[in-house]
């Protein structure tokens, strides 16, 4: 069973105020459209006017050089932004020396070698990064004569710095 909302009260729009006609005068008004027994006639075309043309001035001889223009490309000069914040706003106490950073924690870096894998992912080999040409022989060797293939695939191992 649906129950209905009971109906209020304020349903009715309200009355509008009767609009006094606009004092402006619409001189564009639409053309009547042609009918079947005459052709419609085309407007005539609308003269530009043209600017008369004027002699170039005569050439002086000594004339001082003008600055060069900058182009469209050249970029306007960058505002002096030091001290700032991201919201172009001086920090509390700008006289206070720059913090200084903190040095690297740990040490541990990665380096980069080829290895060559079976079709298991296990590693066969591993070569210098710079000998690509080396492991992609040695993965050819290795799966030449109807061998399982091999591949070469980059390998990233972590060095830790003696400090």
């Amino acid at each position: 069973m649906v129950r209905k909302a009971p109906p209020s009260k304020n349903l009715r729009p309200k009355p509008q105020p009767a609009k006094a006609p606009s004092k402006e005068v619409k001189s564009a008004k639409k053309p009547a459209p042609p009918t079947k027994s005459a052709p419609a006639a085309k407007p005539a075309p609308v003269a530009k006017a043209v600017a008369p043309v004027k002699p170039a001035p005569p050439a002086k001889a000594a004339a001082p050089a003008k600055a060069a223009k900058p182009s469209k490309d050249a970029k306007p000069p960058k505002k002096d932004t030091k001290g700032l914040s991201a919201k172009g706003v001086a920090p509390r106490n700008a006289d206070a020396p720059p913090k200084k950073k903190r040095a690297k924690s740990g040490g541990v870096r990665l380096k980069a070698y080829w290895g060559v894998f079976n079709q298991m992912m296990k590693r066969v080999a591993v070569f210098e990064y710079a000998d690509r040409k080396q492991a992609d022989k040695k993965a050819g060797e290795l799966g030449a004569g109807g061998k399982t293939p091999h591949f070469v695939q980059l390998v990233k191992e972590v060095i830790r710095d003696a400090d």
